[in-house]
This record gives structure tokens, C-alpha cells and sequence, in this order.
């Protein structure tokens, strides 16, 4: 009877081994929740403290949260220590695979907190009570290893930190500290783990420029979701028709637009050669544009020479001796951080004049906006159409100030100019992979009157100026303006 027993055990645990392989190995119509156990964290200092009781329910909670998995109870994973005797720290990975073939999951995941430090730390300086802020500060790191059941080895080791800070004055500063760098260990550990368990399925139905996948919100798949499309390739084989490795080639890109509780709806964002039957792998990656901008526009500052006396009301005698050289335009780079949300993508935009540099100009340019991109051939070529707020502001040399009075100094002066606009560019973005793309737009921008214009001198002479007329022009910048951008999305 015995034996009967255990040849039943060992054929149930093979098969299940068996079938998991196939699920790793081979992509699926439809996703299958792989079975997961999450064996408590030992604390590397005390080897097992309420801390690591803590994360290990946030790590539980992460995971549950993915709606990747199913989770093990906690009662099994804590019945087979009790019964087979062994102490958490010293457990082994031959001992969580056994545990696995047991329960039947197929990953198991353990980690060790290796760290947890509170410290107090001199933040800013406040000038009116002459005194620092204290802050305290925590972090926490842990480190977590996933190991695959049916291969036996680890296939991932993930290191994760999380930071928390709070004001020394404020009561219980360091529990606050501490719950901060918890809740920050949370966010990065969900990162990683979404990194090593990404979902893959086959291609179901594919509709025009839209495929169908049979995994959706119960997966943790999300609208706006990314997926990378591939085929099976011819696979590397010995002589004798051994298979070492499959290959797979890259075919295009996914952008999920509709989910359901199990199915989604992603458009094709590149690669129209996209058939049922194709791998998806989800691709991870964020929707932050980071974007280096140059533009090239109208600058226009008139050439003046011109030398004015005056008199200012303490009887001081000045002469102003103006001298600017005339400039047509400008080139600003600048650097332009954008968020991806399908059509749309609002941006802020920060750069300096470089053109005007030589002429003793300084120029910032300052913009908030928005890209609305229309997809002309998939999302590899599109339309864009950026319309903005723009401020100019502007720290120019314009001459030099005589002090005409027994002293005989001189300083030179500046215009400190703020002008308000704004400006419409239309043109087109061309993507050279899901992360990578180029922007080449045109068009034109007008700018009011200066909002704000001052006249001051360097070391800070203070000269009333109510009843000089210098005849400082103003800088205008309306006119044209084309503009190259290279993007990255991450």
C-alpha cells in the first residue's frame, strides 16, 4: 500500500513538473496564474523579529496585488516548517523545491532583511531662528530570491532599498521615518518583481490594426500597457536533433487600449506583419519623456550706440554709454520633460540661449505645453501639433555707467527683461523603437510687451533712474521658430 502511495505521489509530482515546464517554456492562448509561496523574512540581525514579520506581509500584499499569481496560504508554508522541524534561517533551497512539489507551486520566493537603520540628520539652515532643522531618517534593505521549482535554481535575486525621512521635532519621528521607507520598499520591490514575472501569452485574434489577448485586469494588465511581439525562430540544435535553445524573433509592438477582466484590446504600434499565433511579452516601461530640444528662432535686439548725461535726484552726474550689437536670432537647447498619455502629452520645457552667449545675453526660456500627436503609419510615423505658453527672461549687457563725480567709476549695466508669449509648432515624430524617437516640428510664436523691465549695474550701484530716458530698447522674440527634439521614454 505504501508503495501504491508513493508511486501515485511521485507520478502526480512529475506530471505537475512536466506541465509547468510546458507553461514556462511555451507561451499560451491564455494566461494561467502561476502558484506562488512566500516563505517568511528573516531579520539578519536577530534572525526573526516583528520587521521581518512586517515586510514579509507587505511583500505578500505586493504580490497579491500584481494579480500575477496565486498565492500559497501562509498556514501550509508555516505547517511544513512546524512538521519537517526546520528553523527559518537555516532553511535551504532544496527545502522550499520540496515544499513545492508538496503544495504544488511552482516559484517559491524568501528573502533576508539585511538592514534596518534609523539616524538623525542636520536638514536646512532657517535664518530666522538661527537654527537647523533635524530630520530622521530610515531606510531598509532586504534582499529576495525566487526560485523556480521545476528547474531547481534561482532565477532571480533582487536587491531593494526604501527611504523615509520625518522632522526630529515631530512625536514619534522615527515610526513615521521607518512606515515611509517601508511604504518606498513596497513601490521598488513591486518594480522589480513586475520585471522578473512578465506576462506572455500568444496572440488570440488580430482585427485591423488591433489584436486580442486572452489576459487582462486579473493579471495586473492595465490600459496603456506595452507588449513586444515575437515568432519562433529556427532553434539551436546538436547533431542529433537535440534542441538547446529556441530562438524568437522580434516582430513589432503592442499599446493595450481596452481591458477586460481576462481579455485585452491592443493596437499594433509597430510592425504590421503581426499574426495570431505571435508571442506578447509584456515590456516594461514608463510613461516619463525625457527630451534634449533645440530651437531655432527670432532674437530681435537692435544695434544702439548711443552715450545720454543725466542727473539723478541726490545732483549725481552720470553718462550712460550704451552699446548693443544688433542680433537676429537665437538658438536655445534646451531640456523638455513630457508624460506619455496616448494622444496627448502635456510637457515642461527649460533651456538657455546659446546663440546669444557671445553678446553677453543671457537668455532663459521657459515653456508649458502640450504634444498632440496623431499616428500616420502606426505609432512609428505621426503628426504633431505642440501649441505653448512660453517666458523669455533676460539678463543682457547693454552698456557701461560713468560716475561723473570725483570718484570717476565705472559699472556696467544690464536690462533684466521678463516677456510672456506663446507659439504653435506643427510637424512630425518619427519612432525608432518603443523607447527612441525624433521630433522635427516648425512654426511660429508672438510675444507682448515685456511684462517686466529693469535697468541695474554690477556691484550693486544703486542709481535713480525716474528721471533718465536711456533709450534702452526692448528684446522682442516674435517670429518664426523650427525645432529638432530626441526622445527617450522610460
Amino acid at each position: 500500500m505504501k508503495k501504491l502511495l508513493f508511486s501515485i505521489t511521485f507520478i502526480l509530482i512529475i506530471s505537475n513538473v512536466l506541465l509547468a515546464q510546458v507553461g514556462r517554456d511555451e507561451a499560451t492562448e491564455r494566461y494561467e496564474k502561476e502558484v506562488i509561496a512566500i516563505y517568511p523574512f528573516v531579520d539578519a540581525a536577530s534572525k526573526f523579529t516583528s520587521d521581518g514579520e512586517k515586510i514579509t506581509s507587505l511583500v505578500t500584499a505586493t504580490i497579491v496585488n500584481m494579480n500575477r499569481f496565486t498565492v500559497v496560504d501562509r498556514e501550509n508554508i508555516d505547517k511544513y516548517l512546524k512538521e519537517m522541524e526546520l528553523q527559518l534561517a537555516g532553511i535551504t533551497d532544496t527545502e522550499v523545491i520540496e515544499a513545492g512539489r508538496i503544495y504544488g507551486y511552482t516559484k517559491a520566493i524568501y528573502g533576508t532583511v539585511t538592514s534596518i537603520n534609523t539616524y538623525r540628520d542636520r536638514g536646512y539652515y532657517n535664518e530666522d531662528t538661527g537654527e537647523y532643522t533635524y530630520y530622521t531618517k530610515a531606510s531598509v534593505k532586504v534582499t529576495i530570491n525566487i526560485v523556480d521549482v521545476e528547474t531547481t535554481e534561482i532565477i532571480s535575486s533582487i536587491r531593494a532599498t526604501g527611504y523615509g525621512e520625518a522632522p526630529t521635532i515631530m512625536v514619534g519621528s522615527r515610526a513615521v521615518a521607518l512606515n515611509q521607507a517601508y511604504d518606498d520598499l513596497v513601490i521598488s520591490i513591486a518594480s522589480k518583481l513586475k520585471n522578473v514575472f512578465k506576462v506572455r501569452v500568444k496572440i488570440y485574434d488580430k482585427q485591423n490594426q488591433s489584436v486580442t489577448l486572452l489576459t487582462g485586469k486579473e493579471h495586473g494588465i492595465n490600459k496603456g500597457t506595452r507588449f513586444k511581439v515575437y515568432q519562433e525562430s529556427a532553434p539551436i540544435k546538436l547533431q542529433n536533433g537535440e534542441i538547446i535553445e529556441k530562438r524568437y524573433e522580434y516582430k513589432g509592438s503592442l499599446k493595450v487600449t481596452t481591458t477586460g477582466d481576462e481579455y485585452s484590446i491592443a493596437k499594433i504600434t509597430r510592425g504590421p506583419q503581426i499574426q495570431p499565433g505571435d508571442i506578447a511579452e509584456e515590456y516594461i516601461i514608463g510613461n516619463v519623456i525625457f527630451s534634449i530640444f533645440g530651437s531655432f528662432g527670432t532674437y530681435e535686439m537692435p544695434e544702439s550706440k548711443s552715450s545720454i548725461d543725466f542727473t539723478d535726484r541726490y545732483g549725481d552726474i552720470f553718462t550712460f554709454n550704451q552699446n548693443t550689437e544688433k542680433i537676429d536670432y537665437s538658438f536655445v537647447l534646451a531640456i523638455k520633460i513630457g508624460y506619455d498619455m496616448g494622444m496627448f502629452s502635456p510637457y515642461l520645457l527649460t533651456g538657455l540661449d546659446l546663440a546669444v552667449l557671445e553678446h553677453n545675453h543671457i537668455t532663459a526660456d521657459v515653456r508649458l505645453g502640450i504634444d498632440i500627436i496623431v499616428p500616420l503609419y502606426y505609432e512609428v510615423f505621426s503628426f504633431v501639433v505642440s501649441p505653448y505658453f512660453g517666458m523669455k527672461f533676460v539678463d543682457a549687457e547693454i552698456g557701461e555707467l560713468v560716475d561723473k563725480s570725483w570718484r570717476q567709476n565705472t559699472y556696467k549695466g544690464y536690462l533684466e527683461q521678463l516677456s510672456l508669449g506663446f507659439g504653435i509648432l506643427g510637424g512630425f515624430k518619427y519612432r525608432f523603437n518603443d523607447k527612441f524617437s525624433m521630433t522635427l516640428m516648425g512654426g511660429y510664436k508672438y510675444f507682448f510687451s515685456p511684462a517686466s523691465s529693469e535697468i541695474s549695474f554690477d556691484d550693486e550701484k544703486d542709481v535713480d533712474l525716474r528721471n533718465a530716458d536711456l533709450g534702452v530698447p526692448d528684446i522682442g522674440f516674435t517670429g518664426f521658430e523650427a525645432s529638432l527634439s530626441f526622445d527617450i521614454l522610460f
